[in-house]
């Protein structure tokens, strides 16, 4: 069985791809600053369908950990 438990924006790819999907390990860390974070519905967390890794930045909310 395949687990992820980091990064569940990337790792949930993963998991659609390969038939030994265990389950992935919520850890909101990055909604604040994804312009679309995932969202679990009853438990379940939906990969997203756009090209590569689905990820777009909410780029005013970055910048405030910029350094």
């Amino acid at each position: 069985p395949l687990s992820t438990h980091f990064y569940p924006e990337l790792s949930i790819h993963a998991l659609a791809a390969t038939p030994t999907a265990h389950l992935v390990e919520w850890l909101d860390v990055s909604s604040s600053i994804v312009a679309n974070p995932l969202q679990p519905d009853n438990g379940v967390l939906t990969p997203t369908t756009t090209p590569g890794s689905g990820i777009a930045w909410n780029h005013t909310a970055v910048k405030r950990f910029a350094l």
